[in-house]
């Protein structure tokens, strides 16, 4: 009987224990990393938003920008070179114009701040990528 009773109370064991890791939260450990950007975009033009994932390789577009406002997005990690380095690459839509901003090394607790100036013809050199610090005060 008291066999009997051992194997009642550890299967009520394992049972509860089951229950509590089947019911706990629902977070992956490697949850995946995005960084912040916000796009300011003072022209008329709609821009595409690329990344270069490594020197050479062929642009990823990863969103379009309104013309006339502020867009925000993520950009996933794997859009960031191995460096830790984002290359974003901007074309105004409608032109045969891309801009390709300087690497800049990504911190995930900072925005990513873009802003976009076009020439008439949606030429894009004088757009600037910067970062800037989220406060966490």
């Amino acid at each position: 009987m008291r066999l009997a009773a051992r194997r009642v109370a550890r299967l009520a064991a394992f049972l509860c224990a089951t229950i509590v890791v089947a019911c706990g939260p629902r977070t992956s450990p490697l949850s995946p990393v995005y960084y912040a950007v916000e796009i300011s975009n003072a022209t008329s033009f709609s821009i595409d938003v690329f990344t270069v994932t490594s020197p050479g390789a062929t642009p990823r577009r990863i969103a379009s920008a309104i013309g006339s406002g502020t867009t925000k997005i993520r950009i996933p990690q794997d859009a960031v070179q191995a460096s830790g380095d984002l290359v974003l690459a901007l074309h105004a839509i409608g032109s045969s114009s891309t801009w390709s901003a300087p690497p800049i090394l990504v911190d995930v607790g900072s925005t990513i701040r873009v802003e976009v100036f076009a020439s008439p013809s949606g030429y894009l050199g004088r757009s600037s990528v910067y970062l800037v610090a989220n406060d966490t005060t």
